[in-house]
């Protein structure tokens, strides 16, 4: 065999190892894929046995714990999410650049504020809501229902995840590093110069100057408002929520859940202290009765699988029982919706004591209606919790809940000789103050005006008055 023959030989041998080694390379890597599957270590976690197993405690209050401290980061999140300028303070310094942040100038994303036959009519709301969902359940499929309540709760869900991972975002770069994240504007309007179709970019001053002429207010059909923080949160959102779609997890739900009640605390306020213990009194009679009268709420809330409750997993009594621990999102957002408003007047009340203060958020101030709300919240789930476990049944977890946070802020208004002015307080935006006379909010910034204003100031505005009383007698 001559050279030429061994060579080939020797190469066929060594295209032959390699194509051996190579499908054994590929079917190791295809192995480690098919492993790091998101699902399936998710579906690790069904349970915390590996929490329960090292505790030295009885490991159902690890499961208990983990529910109380949920509901709580929930509440105080949501709470401290609401704050902005209030009446009675002046606008942020822009020149203090220990404390001002371009967050201080932002509202809320809405102006929806709850009335006090709004809040009357919450447990008549609830009860067709609950109502419909039993009967759903009872006559019709109930595959049928859970795709419906997926569908839905997928679309809700994506929202409300970039919204609170925006606002998330924004949060962390304001406390952490004291700055903002970018933000943009998208403007449809109309062209009255009439350009040509296509997309112009230019580089240079001058032309950008003469490219980009202002766009007037009339010319505007629409204007879209985004940031980094909601460019980010699509993909993640989009990515929770589909793993949630395909394979729903307690985790997942939890973080879905989440975002569904911190959006909805953000959004709907109430208004008022008045229409807040309305709120609590109709819906503490609402629990009672659907939890101890009938059972459509524990119907219902075994049988839904959508993110309306927080679960996490009790310790197993069999290797097949995979029980939860639950709590509805709405003994989170209703308690969360009252001492929101506590955290407002708290704010407000700071601002009446301090007038001329410039409104900052980084500005610290004493919020003792808020701790003691939500000391009194944390007392309420700590009862609830324990009466459940006692008689193992469920509990309406408001019948405890309301009066606790009712009657605390009542004391506290009382101690501090504060309850004319709670009842009073009106948590409104600076025009509705304006059309309100009535308002006490509204009275302390007219008190304000005429503090701050100069003599010059009086002298124009006497002027201006004399001249329109002349003007008026002509």
């Amino acid at each position: 065999m001559n050279s030429t023959a061994l060579a080939e030989v020797a190469i066929g041998q060594a295209v032959e190892r390699l194509r051996k080694h190579g499908f054994e390379v590929y079917g190791r890597i295809n192995a480690s894929v098919a492993e790091w599957n998101v699902t399936e270590h998710l579906r690790a976690l069904d349970d915390l046995d590996f929490v329960w197993r090292r505790v030295p405690f009885p490991p159902i209050l690890v499961t208990y714990g983990i529910v109380l401290a949920l509901a709580m980061l929930i509440v105080y999140f949501s709470s401290v999410s609401t704050l902005q300028r209030p009446v009675n303070a002046a606008e942020p310094n822009r020149k203090d650049k220990k404390l001002f942040h371009p967050s201080d100038l932002k509202a809320c994303p809405s102006e929806e504020r709850m009335s006090n036959g709004e809040a009357y009519m919450m447990p008549f709301v609830g009860a067709f809501a609950l109502l419909s969902l039993y009967f759903a359940f009872k006559y019709f499929s109930e595959e049928r229902i859970q795709q419906v309540l997926r569908v839905y709760f997928f679309l809700a869900s994506f929202v409300a995840i970039v919204s609170v991972f925006s606002l998330f975002l924004m949060g962390t770069a304001r406390i952490v590093f004291n700055t903002t994240v970018p933000h943009w504007r998208w403007t449809s309007a109309r062209d009255p110069d009439y350009h040509e179709f296509g997309i112009s970019v230019a580089e240079e001053d001058e032309d950008r100057d003469r490219l980009f002429t202002p766009v007037y207010k009339r010319d505007q059909s629409m204007n879209i408002y985004y940031s980094l923080g909601e460019l980010l949160g699509v993909p993640i959102s989009a990515v929770i929520c589909y793993l949630n779609y395909i394979r729903p997890h307690w985790i997942l739900g939890n973080l879905v859940g989440g975002s569904l009640a911190i959006s909805g605390i953000r959004t709907i306020r109430l208004g008022s202290f008045s229409t807040g213990f309305i709120m609590l009194a109709g819906l503490f009679l609402y629990d009672i009765y659907f939890v101890f009268g009938t059972n459509v709420m524990v119907t219902v809330a075994t049988k839904v699988k959508a993110p309306v409750k927080l679960e996490v997993p009790r310790p197993m009594t069999t290797p097949t029982d995979r029980a939860m621990a639950m709590l509805g999102l709405g003994d989170i957002v209703v308690p969360a919706m009252f001492l929101s408003l506590c955290l407002r007047f708290d704010l407000w009340n700071f601002h009446r004591q301090n007038t001329g203060l410039p409104f900052h958020l980084a500005r610290k101030f004493p919020r003792p209606y808020f701790i003691w709300g939500l000391v009194s919240y944390a007392a309420g789930l700590v009862v609830t919790i324990y009466v459940m476990h006692i008689f193992q049944t469920g509990q309406p977890a408001l019948l405890y809940l309301c009066p606790a946070i009712a009657f605390t802020t009542l004391i506290v208004a009382l101690v501090r000789g504060e309850l004319g002015l709670l009842w009073q307080y009106k948590d409104a935006e600076e025009e509705e103050h304006k059309d309100d006379k009535n308002s006490i909010g509204s009275k302390f910034k007219l008190k304000q005006e005429k503090q701050v204003s100069s003599p010059s100031q009086q002298e124009t505005s006497k002027k201006k008055k004399k001249k329109g009383t002349r003007k008026h007698v002509n």
